[in-house]
């Protein structure tokens, strides 16, 4: 039994032997074929060759640019006679054969030097050199046509026109994008809103429109009314200065309107109510040239829905003021008389009551940006 193990093993060793032999005079018969593939690059003959081709490339680039450079001197020399006015057909004859010329060489030296056989040179000359011909001729022609209808030899411009209406689907220009589409009057707008309300955040635009200078000098207003001595007449020139130029705003509901007969009409404040307030000159400023952004027939719709629900905030905290004012004067007459006054319980109380009710701008602004951004298609 172990005698049969030991035989079956001895074979298995066996077979192994063999495949690790054949294997290896594989290995050594690839060594050799590389060898030899190795030893053919280097010789003399290959190396010339791969020289040689790279030379021919060489010689063909530096052909080329030799060629192209004649002709583009010949269109730069007749551009500039053109361009100082010299109206000579002699001169225009000249140019338009030197051109052509110069085109008819290069194919002429391109077939003669890197084609191989007669038909093939021949077919590369004849025919490039009789569609030049053909080509410059009806050009010198149309040339010749165009002075004698104008009296003068036709401009670069005239002959661009000239192509153009030849071949239109090739003058055709590009579909014009969003940006070179905007008129000038939107550009303008939107370089205003921008700078009216755009990159601000939210303390930048309640200074724009003046809300907490507004509120500021509306409390010392009141306390300058309800009694002048608490006010002293530094503070006093300051706010009068301030307020030059303003604007009033009342509510009825704090305000009673009477007219007798044909009389001035009488506006008298209800006992205990604030029935109006001021808004300064930046504040004017300011909401006139969001009012008119509001109203322009030029800015797409978007961005005036979102300007417009921009312009009801800024109305809409300016209400507030007044009737924030009057909340907190009704509650205590002191918390208004009294918001400055550091040393007093009722410091700050109607100023902040004022900004709890404040609605941000920030939002709205961005609703703003957000249109314009989508109207201009950026990402």
């Amino acid at each position: 039994m172990a005698k049969a193990g030991y035989n079956k093993l001895l074979q298995k060793l066996q077979e192994r032997t063999a495949e690790a032999v054949e294997l290896r005079r594989e290995l050594v018969a690839r060594d050799a074929e590389i060898a030899t593939l190795q030893a053919v690059a280097h010789t003399p003959e290959v190396a010339g060759e791969g020289r040689a081709s790279r030379a021919r490339w060489a010689e063909l680039e530096k052909d080329a640019v030799i060629g192209l450079s004649g002709v583009v001197i010949s269109i730069l020399i007749s551009v500039v006679l053109q361009m100082f006015g010299v109206d000579d057909p002699v001169i225009g004859h000249l140019s338009l054969t030197a051109i052509a010329l110069w085109l008819i060489l290069l194919f002429v030296h391109f077939s003669v030097r890197y084609l191989q056989g007669w038909p093939h040179r021949l077919a590369a000359m004849v025919i490039p050199s009789v569609l030049v011909t053909i080509a410059f001729v009806q050009i010198d022609h149309w040339f010749m046509r165009k002075r004698q209808e104008r009296g003068h030899m036709p401009s670069a411009r005239d002959f661009i026109a000239a192509f153009k209406s030849e071949f239109p689907w090739l003058a055709q220009p590009p579909p014009p994008s969003v940006l070179t589409a905007l008129s000038d009057s939107q550009f303008n707008e939107i370089r205003q809103i921008d700078a009216l309300i755009g990159r601000k955040d939210e303390m930048e635009l309640r200074n724009t429109f003046d809300f907490p200078n507004m509120l500021k000098f509306n409390l010392l207003l009141i306390r300058r009314s309800a009694d002048t001595d608490s006010v002293s007449p530094s503070e006093s020139k300051e706010m009068d200065a301030y307020w030059a130029g303003g604007q009033g705003i009342v509510d009825s509901r704090y305000l009673r309107i009477s007219r007798h007969g044909d009389g001035p009409i009488e506006a008298t404040m209800v006992p205990g109510k604030i029935g109006i307030i001021n808004t300064s000159v930046r504040y004017i400023d300011a909401e006139k040239q969001l009012r008119e952004l509001c109203d322009s027939p030029d800015l797409p719709v978007d961005i005036v829905a979102a300007l417009k629900d921009f312009n009801k905030t800024v109305a809409s905290d300016t209400s507030t003021l007044l009737t924030s004012l009057n909340e907190s004067y009704s509650a205590a007459p002191k918390s208004v008389l009294e918001d400055s006054d550091t040393s007093s319980p009722w410091f700050g109380y109607a100023s902040d009551h004022y900004w709890q009710q404040f609605v941000p701008l920030g939002p709205k602004a961005d609703k703003v940006r957000l249109a314009i951004r989508r109207y201009l298609k950026v990402q």
